[in-house]
């Protein structure tokens, strides 16, 4: 065994060193999920476990849908529901409702998966962006948008590239319009 000094490893004279002393139980249960490949032991958590955002963060890091074993101060925590999305995009339906009404969270989700838009509150179903990114990623979302986008031919032509059964969401006007038909039918095939 080969002993040297710190600083001859770091090439410095002096080094900070920092120790973390981490409680036993919080250890045991970071452990225990890089073990585990869905997240699902958390259902037995206690709150205080439930509640660290070290082990939930790390937890939905692994498999986003741990998010369903987090306490509400979590499941309302941008950060930890953004990288619960990046692992899983149906996530989202474990996220606190206060983050419905977040534009930047609700266009990840969307992004990720556009069914999310039955989450967002009104106001952000009605914002085209939203619902574009939304039916872009999955047309069936345009079911989720408002009226306004669902009337909108640029918008459910969008939804119907994507998939052609959007179509049966836009209002009864463009439902009827041939140019949309023949998409829709162009799909099918």
């Amino acid at each position: 065994v080969t002993c040297k000094k710190i600083g001859d490893i770091v090439g410095c004279e002096l080094v900070d060193l920092c120790f973390l002393r981490r409680d036993p139980e919080q250890a045991k249960w970071l452990e225990a999920v890089s073990e585990d490949p869905d997240g699902r032991f958390l259902r037995e958590a206690p709150a205080h476990i439930a509640a660290d955002r070290e082990v939930i963060l790390a937890a939905v890091q692994r498999n986003g849908r741990a998010l369903e074993f987090a306490a509400e101060t979590l499941r309302a925590d941008k950060e930890i529901v953004l990288s619960a999305l990046e692992e899983d995009a149906q996530s989202f339906r474990f996220a606190s409702s206060e983050l419905h009404a977040d534009r930047d969270v609700m266009l990840a989700a969307v992004r990720r998966n556009g069914l999310a838009l039955q989450f967002a509150v009104e106001e952000l179903r009605d914002n085209q962006e939203m619902v574009l990114a939304a039916v872009a990623q999955n047309g069936q979302a345009l079911r989720f948008a408002s009226q306004r986008w669902q009337a909108e031919k640029d918008v459910v032509q969008v939804a119907v590239e994507n998939d052609p059964g959007a179509l049966h969401h836009a209002v009864p006007e463009l439902r009827d319009d041939v140019e949309l038909q023949n998409l829709a039918s162009r799909g099918d095939s």
